[in-house]
């Protein structure tokens, strides 16, 4: 089980983005960082995801991810532009359909197409629609699958961008807290929304005809009172504990990055590259209103190849 949140504006203390995720994955499962610099292709390149391929972008922006080694895509990262995307997996009423794109990879191809949190949002959106999601999450693991929902945030604004099958919803965040799980969480309170949601969700019987529709009601494997106890619970207590921290979340040592695997003092060992990630990461990403964003990223995108990953300095700014 997985878990997201973001503070933006007022919610911090100096007006810096904290944006912060746990990615509790299978515990045979290696992840680890890589770096993948910017990029021009040809047209009419493909790109080949975990499962499919698709167009490629004509320019790509330097990433900075968090990997399953077995697949293409991602569980968390973020852009030399300052986009951050993390998913969670949510289970819905729409059927799994064959292996598409996975939630990873739509991670990864919202980060290195979008220069905003809002482009990286029609970006994901637009190839759920033309492309789908499915297949295996879990390479040890087939009957792993479910949809999925992101958490998209730039300095500026986040989003919560939550699916079912090809249709979708989105919340925008200008200000405040905000935290997603491991199920729907858009009621009816949502931004933007797939063509046709509601008339889908009348079709097969999810709804009785509100307008608009209430997309956890409606599409949510159960009742959004209804979900299992340690779910609800996670969520629950998440928006408790970031309630308390409004307006005092800080820039720990005024480091831009950091990803520490759990548990701790297995740190010393994974920096050495002398044991296997385990299976709970923990990213917390922060950065400035007012400094720029390309130094702080190359000094990462730096630590994270010569091994240094997670390692927090009070030289780095912004």
């Amino acid at each position: 089980m997985c878990d997201s949140f973001v503070a933006v504006g007022s919610a911090t203390a100096d007006g810096a983005l904290v944006f912060g995720k746990n990615s509790d994955r299978p515990a045979g499962e290696e992840q680890i960082p890589i770096y993948c610099p910017a990029r021009h292709r040809p047209a009419g390149a493909l790109v080949h995801c975990t499962y499919i391929e698709i167009p490629e972008a004509a320019e790509t922006y330097a990433v900075l991810l968090s990997q399953p080694t077995w697949m293409w895509g991602a569980e968390i990262g973020v852009n030399e532009r300052g986009v951050v995307i993390g998913n969670e997996a949510v289970w819905t009423k729409a059927p799994l359909g064959p292996p598409a794109l996975l939630g990873m990879d739509l991670v990864r191809l919202g980060l290195e197409r979008g220069a905003t949190a809002r482009q990286a949002l029609e970006v994901i959106t637009t190839l759920l629609e033309a492309h789908g999601q499915g297949g295996p999450c879990a390479d040890q693991d087939p009957g792993l699958q479910y949809h999925n929902s992101f958490l998209i945030a730039d300095v500026g604004e986040a989003w919560v961008l939550e699916t079912a099958g090809r249709h979708w919803t989105a919340e925008r965040v200008t200000n405040g807290v905000r935290n997603i799980s491991n199920q729907l969480s858009i009621r009816r309170g949502f931004s933007l929304a797939s063509e046709g949601l509601g008339d889908h969700a009348r079709k097969a019987g999810w709804t009785a005809g509100e307008d608009p529709v209430d997309f956890a009601a409606a599409f949510g494997w159960e009742e959004p009172g209804e979900q299992l106890a340690t779910r609800s619970t996670r969520e629950v207590r998440g928006r408790q504990l970031l309630a308390k921290r409004r307006g005092r979340f800080f820039r720990l040592h005024r480091c831009w990055f950091l990803l520490p695997p759990c548990p701790w003092r297995y740190r010393k060992l994974l920096l050495r590259r002398r044991c296997r990630p385990c299976e709970f990461v923990l990213f917390i990403y922060f950065v400035s209103r007012l400094s720029g964003q390309l130094a702080p990223f190359s000094s990462a995108c730096n630590r994270a190849r010569s091994g240094l990953w997670g390692l927090s300095s009070p030289n780095v700014s912004g």
